[in-house]
Order: structure tokens, then sequence, then C-alpha cells
């Protein structure tokens, strides 16, 4: 008899899968290698117009298209395959490059740089998850050094990257402020070894920028330069590094320089009572999406939100069940938005979510649907007793005449109006910051109407004449498919059969009913019976209206625009 071993076999599945995702780290890291070299070489071509330059950066671009698929990374071989079109004609002995090659070359560098950032941050997350910390680069950190051929050798860089650090150097001080606004750092390095004072100006920059200011610093430098390390200690350095030096010593330091950093980055960071990123946070991320949004030229937008009524509700039941309603409001957003939106607490009842790559009425969207749904659902339970409450909010598109602040000051102000307005509604500014006068409009949703009909002829002819309405429709077959629809999407009206397989109408009114978060949604009920009895049964089972078949179509658009209030 042979016996299987299961256990081996998972073991080796395993260890395959921690190969490939180290090979997924190393492979990111030395795609931000070959971007780099990239963006070197563009630059040297814009001097020089170098026939070799041309040529290997179209190799480059080869080679990256073909390595890309190996690890799963699509995204990269066709941008890659875009840079290649783009420098094809390098081949060619005396080709003139393409209009407009160099920016558009520049935009795809650009592109890649930021898609590798956003994939590093989707493996951090995972391994965070799994809680397999094997001292990859991510954990450990990213560290920028600015050298000039002195202390730092390539040897030393590869020993710490072998100890899980990503490195990556710089010769000058204007490379390095590119870095800076391109990436996010743990920790940077100045070499200062053959060439005291070489990083003051790299120094007062980073402690000028809000992005960079509470960075830890550390400064490798000679023994015998003292003003120096005074000077560099009173521009804001965090150690020194003094020669002659010893490799655990140097890791050490850089170790515990960020953990600490971390350590007080969370604790300034984090609204201890919600878990939630706090307003110091949110309002660097603000920025840094600014900076992203004008480099990249996609949307980003912010949402202003407060829970309506909240001080009545705390002076009622207390500061107590009012903390508990702050945390499952939390909750609820928290798990309603994306991994890259950010969500904080701005302040008492006062929430903000930053929006990358959506327009202002596509973040309205969202927070639409949460807020239906906070209509159905309790928010929290409290000794057996249902919390329900609903929030206000404002939204507003960046652009780059805004600052930071202005641009959450017209969120802020849309989020009052809505207040104002009633409450339990949003509105979006539709406004530029340097405008006197309040503009702002109530974001009215697309109404969804659901057609379930087992007829497809008769769900055909009513899309076909509802469609005018400028409506969001979708269909359903059957009884089951009607509820799972209705249970997994917020529908304004249901056009409801009466008779359909697996569930007939009347019984999906029946568990309508049962379920509180379908009770905001009305329903049309269609029946080829005409008995008085079927009629009483349907709206007494919750249906709002009632037809039967045969049905004039103008009648139901009539009755369908009753039902959903439509001008």
């Amino acid at each position: 008899m042979s016996i299987v071993n299961h256990s081996s076999d998972f073991k080796k599945t395993e260890q395959a899968e921690k190969i490939r995702f180290r090979g997924k780290i190393q492979f990111l890291r030395e795609l931000n290698q070959y971007i780099r070299t990239l963006k070197q070489n563009l630059t040297e071509y814009g001097l020089h117009y170098n026939d070799q330059t041309a040529i290997l950066i179209y190799q480059i671009g080869t080679e990256l298209k073909e390595s890309a698929p190996f690890f799963g990374y699509e995204q990269f071989a066709e941008m890659a395959e875009q840079l290649i079109q783009m420098w094809s004609w390098a081949k060619e002995a005396g080709k003139e490059p393409p209009a407009d090659f160099y920016r558009q070359t520049k935009t795809i560098l650009n592109e890649m740089a930021e898609e590798c950032e956003v994939q590093l941050r989707e493996l951090e997350n995972t391994r965070k998850e799994q809680g397999a910390y094997e001292g990859s680069a991510i954990q450990r950190g990213r560290i920028l050094l600015m050298e000039c051929h002195g202390f730092f050798s390539s040897s030393l860089i590869r020993r710490l990257e072998s100890d899980g650090y990503e490195i990556d150097a710089v010769e000058d001080v204007e490379s390095a402020k590119e870095m800076c606004r391109e990436r996010k750092y743990d920790l940077i390095a100045l070499d200062l070894f053959s060439r005291p004072g070489y990083g003051y100006p790299l120094l007062e920059y980073l402690r000028d920028n809000q992005l960079t200011k509470w960075l830890p610093l550390i400064v490798l430098t000679d023994a015998e330069y003292h003003n120096e390390k005074v000077r560099c200690l009173q521009m804001g350095a965090d150690d020194f590094i003094t020669k002659p030096f010893h490799y655990e010593e140097v890791e050490a330091r850089i170790r515990q320089l960020i953990l600490r950093s971390k350590h007080y980055e969370e604790m300034a960071s984090i609204d201890p009572l919600t878990g939630l990123y706090n307003r110091r946070f949110f309002k660097r991320q603000l920025l840094i999406e600014m900076d992203r949004s004008k480099r990249s030229n996609t949307p980003v937008s912010v949402g202003f939100l407060d829970i309506d009524r909240f001080k009545q509700l705390n002076d009622t039941y207390g500061h107590a069940v009012g903390d508990q309603v702050l945390q499952g409001f939390a909750h609820l957003l928290q798990s309603s938005i994306k991994s890259t939106d950010v969500l904080a607490r701005f302040g008492g009842e006062e929430f903000v979510i930053l929006f990358p790559q959506k327009t202002k009425t596509e973040a309205a969207e969202l927070l639409e649907e949460i807020l239906q749904r906070m209509r159905a659902e309790p928010i929290v339970q409290v000794e057996g007793q249902d919390f329900f409450i609903t929030f206000s909010a404002g939204v507003a598109q960046y652009d780059e005449k805004m600052t930071a602040d202005g641009w959450l000051h017209l969120a802020d102000e849309s989020m009052y109006l809505a207040k104002q307005k009633g409450r339990n509604r949003i509105m979006i500014c539709s406004r530029t910051e340097d405008t006197e006068e309040a503009s702002s409009t109530l974001f009215t949703p697309v109404k969804r109407v659901l057609i379930a009909d087992d007829d497809k002829f008769i769900r055909s002819i009513l899309k076909s004449r509802l469609s005018a309405l400028k409506l969001k429709l979708f269909e359903a077959k059957d009884g089951e498919e009607t509820l799972h629809l209705l249970q997994t999407i917020p529908i304004d009206l249901c056009i409801l059969d009466g008779i359909m397989p697996k569930l007939d109408g009347f019984m999906v009114l029946e568990k309508m009913k049962q379920n509180p978060q379908l009770a905001t949604t009305r329903v049309l009920m269609l029946s080829g019976r005409n008995k008085e009895d079927d009629v009483v049964r349907g709206l007494l089972l919750g249906a709002d209206d009632y037809m039967s078949k045969p049905f004039s179509l103008v009648e139901l658009e009539i009755r369908v625009k009753r039902l959903l209030n439509l001008n």
C-alpha cells in the first residue's frame, strides 16, 4: 500500500510560494534600478543626442518586456512595449525620433515608478497579513544614500541589502531631492567622508520640506571633522557614524533609528479611539497625493463627513455609547473603501477620506452607497438597542490652483451646506478655491431599477422603454437571482413579476419584508393574475404599486417616475 505524503507536498508548495514571493520583491527592486538608469539615460540623450544612449534605452526596454511576465507583471511588459515603440527608431542609423518623444518617455517612466510603488506596497500588506516577516527589504526599511564615492562602497551596500534593506544611492543633491519627491524613505544617510559640507543643501531641503522633515537622518563623517558634526547636529541630523567603523554598528544604529521613527510616527498618526489615521497624518497624505496628481495628471478627490445629530446622541445616551457609535462608523467606512483610499478621523464626529484616482462624482457615488447602508442598518447595538445614524458629506476634487488647506476647506464648506439643506445627504463642490461665492450641488445618484421577470421579451421591452429615463437597469430571470441582486446592490425600485421560477414574486416580497436592508427599496408588482385577492396580498406584503398584465407602457412609465420621484 502506497502512502501519499501530503504534508511533504504542502511544504514544497509553501517553499515554492516563498521563493516566488522573494523573486517578485527582487524583480521590483531591480526594476527601480532599471527606471533610474532609464531616466539618467533619457537626461543624457536630451543633452547630447548620443546614438549609443538611444540604443541602450531601447535594449533596456526590450529586456524588461521579456522579464516582467515571468513574475506575473504584465502591466510592466505593456509599459515596456510602449517604450520600445517610442525608441524603435534607434535601431536604424540616421532615423529621426518621433515628435514629443522626450515628454512621452518621461511620462511612461513616471507611471512605471508609481506602479512599482503600488506593487511593493501590496507585497508589504500580504507579508503583514501572513505574519511572514523574514527580514525582507520591505520590512527592514528603505534608505536613501547620498554618497560621493567615499564611505559606502558597493560591497557594504550589498551587505545592507542582504540584511533586508533597500538602498537607493545618488551622487548629488538634485538627484536626492528628486528621489525624495518620487519615493517614500524610512531613513536618509549622508556620506560626508571625502567632501565635508557637501550635503548641507540637502540637509536644509529635508528639514524645510513638510514631507521629509521628520525622517531620521544619519551622517557619515570623519572623526577629525568636529565642526562639521556640530553644524550637522544644528541642522537636524539625528546620529553620526565616524571612521573607523564596524558594519554591525552601522546596521544596529540604522535599525534602531528606523524602528524608533516608525513607533513615534504610529503614535503620532493614529487616533486611539477608532484606530484610524488622525488629522496630522491625513494632511501629510494630502500633500503627497497633490504632488502625485500634478505629476501623473490624474484626478484625486476628498470627502468631508460629519455624523448627523451626534451631540444629541451623546447627551441622551452618554459618551460610552457615543464612542461605540464612532467606532462602528469608522469600521463601516474602512470596510467600504479601497485599500489605496486614506481614511482619517479629523476630530470629534468629523471624518475625512482621500480618494486617489477618483473624480468628485465617483467619490460621491461611493459615499452615497455607504449612506444608503447606514439608513438601513444599525451602526452599533448596545445592550440590545439598535442605534441608527446618518451623515452629511461634502466632496471636492483637486486642481493645481488649490492649496492643501484650501482644497479641504472647499469640501468642509460643502459638508456644512449639506447640513443646512437638511442633513443626511452629499453635496459636491462645484467651484474653485479662488471663487468667492459658495457653489455646491446636491449629489443625486442615478436611480437603480431591477426588472425581475422570467419572460425575456418583457424584460427587453421594459429596458427599451425605461432607458430614456437615464436609469441604471438590472435584470433577473427568477426569484433567487432577484433576491441575490436586491441583497448585493442598492436597488431603488424593483419591477417584480408575480409568477417566476424558484421563488415567485410573493415569496420574494416576504423575504424582502424580513430584511431591514431592503426597507427603502420600492416595489412595483406585475402579474398576469387580475384577482383582487392577489392585489391585496401583494400590497400587504409590501408592494408599493400593482399592475396587471397586459399593461400600458405609458402608464408603467408614469408609475415608475412617481415611485422614483422623477420630474
